[in-house]
């Protein structure tokens, strides 16, 4: 296999006249990693041409005023954005919808035969999706039944009124209780800090508050979030209800809002995974695998890269103990860099209050003194696709504090 190319530029022509310049590093980027990336943000044309090396680039890039470079991705003024996604959008309630009411279930497949969905009856809201759209585009290859599940072992769940249904893999999405399978919980005592969010929207009053970006803002307590959306602003506030109430909490939110907020709902939990994300034939995904913490929206992430990987390691139809071993590994793995990355937010902040004292106070990453002597040369880190949150993250962070 080619080594990946380090420290050049790849021209990638979208359409005729408009170009993409993709910056690549070590191993954070290859011409297949690019290739795929395109495709999940909707690009299904483009052509990438030979790469550039990034100090002939920059020399070029002076005179091509409309440049922006990214520590990924930079893109040329003018270039046609990619289809906008539908289905994976975030509601007012949260970077991660933390908490969000979900049709919970298990999934059960068998071989290449039709397959089996089993759901809980119950609607989840303000979701993208319609629920009867897509089982409708889905009925030819997929059966739906809506039962509720009352055991499983490892070949079959059942249900209280289809009675069993087997299948090679179970997908747990029962969210926070697991119901499927009971493993043990990795302990996040002594390196996450926050359980707690106060969830609600706010009405826009200007145009100035539409913005393209979401908010992080720190406050005495935690911090809040701010979304926007199509009609209103999501927000919440996040923090640790053993040094702040919750009643003290709703306070500073709503005193922050100019009392213009709404609140929905306070949330809680206990940050968590299973490193035993896949069992017998029974696969955790989701908030039944694991949930860290609302900053970075890590949840959504996490969930996707989890059925991403079942995928990419299943594609063959080989399925032995050593793919297991292989998916928990990768997922532990991503769950470990998420916890690390979430709990550096908080160990640089200088603030005084006690929340953000009690914050200094946890675990501190070996990330943080590596990627540090990164800094004063910034280009000289490496990360790969097995990164979650790679050498490129952790320096642009850290750069600013």
């Amino acid at each position: 296999m080619a080594k990946p190319t380090t420290n050049v530029v790849y021209p990638v022509q979208v359409s005729k006249g408009n170009t993409l310049y993709i910056e690549a590093h070590g191993s954070f980027l290859t011409k297949k990693n690019i290739q795929r990336q395109l495709k999940n943000l909707g690009y299904k044309k483009f052509t990438i041409t030979k790469p550039i090396p990034l100090k002939d680039f920059k020399n070029m890039s002076s005179k091509v005023k409309t440049i922006k470079l990214k520590p990924a991705i930079g893109e040329l003024k003018g270039v046609p954005k990619p289809p906008t996604q539908t289905g994976l959008g975030k509601i007012p309630g949260g970077p991660n919808n933390p908490g969000m009411k979900i049709s919970e279930g298990a999934s059960a497949t068998k071989g290449t035969k039709k397959q089996k969905i089993v759901t809980k009856s119950g609607s989840s809201g303000n979701q993208n999706v319609s629920l009867s759209k897509f089982k409708e585009k889905l009925k030819s290859k997929v059966t739906f039944i809506e039962d509720t599940v009352t055991g499983q072992s490892e070949s079959y769940i059942d249900c209280e009124k289809n009675g069993q249904i087997v299948g090679d893999v179970i997908i747990d999405c029962t969210g926070f209780k697991g119901e499927l399978q009971y493993t043990s919980d990795a302990d996040l005592s002594n390196r996450l800090i926050c359980d707690t969010a106060i969830a609600g929207h706010v009405e826009y009053e200007s145009e100035e508050e539409k913005r393209k970006y979401v908010i992080c803002e720190a406050v005495s307590c935690g911090w809040i979030w701010k979304i926007p959306v199509r009609h209103r602003i999501g927000t919440g506030i996040v923090f640790n209800k053993k040094i702040t109430s919750p009643e003290e909490a709703a306070m500073i939110f709503t005193n922050h809002w100019k009392d213009r907020v709404k609140i929905r709902k306070v949330i809680n939990w206990t940050p968590y995974y299973r490193p035993k994300f896949w069992k017998n034939n029974v696969i955790r995904i989701g908030l039944s695998a694991g949930f860290i913490e609302p900053l970075e929206s890590t949840g959504l992430a996490l969930a996707m890269e989890g059925a991403y990987q079942f995928v990419r390691l299943t594609e063959s139809g080989y399925m032995k103990q050593s793919t297991r071993l292989l998916y928990n590994s990768i997922m532990t793995s991503f769950f470990e860099e998420s916890i690390d990355f979430v709990a550096m937010h908080y160990l640089v902040s200088a603030r005084k209050e006690k929340f953000w004292q009690q914050a200094r106070k946890i675990k501190r990453p070996i990330q943080m003194d590596y990627y540090n002597k990164k800094l004063k040369d910034p280009l000289n880190y490496k990360s790969s696709e097995y990164n979650f949150f790679g050498g490129n993250n952790w320096v642009t962070w850290l750069r600013q504090t």
